[in-house]
């Protein structure tokens, strides 16, 4: 585990004091947890499991274990570690791990992972970014590659919503000359911080934001479906026309492409552009799926020694 802090909020699906420890015994002496900070490594609870710490750069740290690892695997450990990421990212897999659809092409996992590639290859190297606490941010964090140090700005361990806006302006005005600023947002956590587009304009910040609106708290709607999860959907062509923002509004990852190779939109990612600009992706709301089979319970009475992975479709 590469820098993870075993948060609660990165396990929301479990009873973090009941159900994370319990994973972390079954792998026991398998774990080894890797971080720069002794209290993330005490908090995480692996050594107390059984497992390993590593106080490290988990940078420094990777070089060195595999070159451990290598000989155990015929000599190439990168190329394992390449095969175990490219599985995990399967669509199979991620809509076994995401529980929502990643698999049909019309669903919104796909949508949103076809989105995530769209940006990868539009958005230069050196361009964050930044993420809210949304579906596609989650997606972000398995399928985006940030190919530079501080390219990808997500709130990890603390799924504060409304995020990412103030963040984007922030990473926007850090630079010591304007510099675009891509954001993914969903519409609930947009709604939270929305005030501060006027930030953005006043400054003429080129920040170029991708929303994604289903129209509730997705992902607590899919858990919590009569709490409160439904939003009322604004116009945000109005609200973008009222505060002079560039408005482009989509359906799909084919419409999203089409907006990243606009006049406009290829201006703010050259540098050449001044003020924020929306692309808004209008979904209908995904439920996704149901876990496959073992409730928590059956996973409790599994014995120690064997072990088992948990199906989630």
């Amino acid at each position: 585990m590469l820098g993870t802090q075993l948060s609660p909020t990165d396990y929301w699906q479990f009873k973090h004091d009941e159900e994370v420890p319990l994973q972390l015994a079954r792998l026991s002496a398998n774990a080894i947890h890797v971080d720069i900070d002794p209290t993330s490594l005490e908090q995480g609870g692996v050594a107390s499991a059984g497992g390993a710490t590593i106080l490290a750069d988990v940078s420094s740290a990777c070089g060195a274990l595999l070159t451990k690892i290598s000989p155990s695997v015929g000599g190439d450990g990168a190329k394992v570690v390449a095969t175990a990421k490219q599985l995990s990212d399967d669509p199979a897999a991620m809509s076994s791990n995401m529980m929502w659809d990643f698999e049909d092409e019309k669903s919104g996992g796909h949508q949103i992972s076809k989105t995530l590639d769209a940006l990868r290859a539009a958005l230069p190297d050196d361009v964050p970014l930044v993420s809210d606490v949304t579906r596609i941010g989650y997606t972000a964090l398995s399928l985006y590659e940030s190919h530079s140090p501080n390219t990808f700005i997500y709130p990890v361990g603390t799924t504060s919503l409304g995020y990412g806006l103030p963040a984007a302006i922030g990473a926007a005005t850090g630079f010591e000359k304007k510099k675009p600023v891509a954001l993914i947002v969903g519409d609930g956590g947009l709604q939270m911080s929305i005030q501060e587009l006027a930030t953005a304009v006043e400054e003429e910040l080129p920040i170029l934001m991708i929303n994604w609106n289903d129209g509730s708290y997705g992902e607590i709607r899919r858990n919590l479906p009569d709490f409160a999860t439904v939003l009322p959907k604004p116009s945000f062509a109005e609200l973008c026309a009222g505060y002079g923002i560039k408005h482009i509004q989509t359906r799909d990852s084919d419409g999203v492409m089409e907006a990243l190779g606009s006049t406009d939109v290829s201006a703010l990612l050259s540098g050449e552009g001044s003020g924020p600009i929306m692309i808004e992706v209008c979904r209908e709301w995904d439920r996704g799926v149901e876990p496959l089979t073992d409730s928590m319970e059956e996973v409790k009475a599994w014995p120690t020694s064997v072990p088992k992975v948990i199906n989630w479709r």
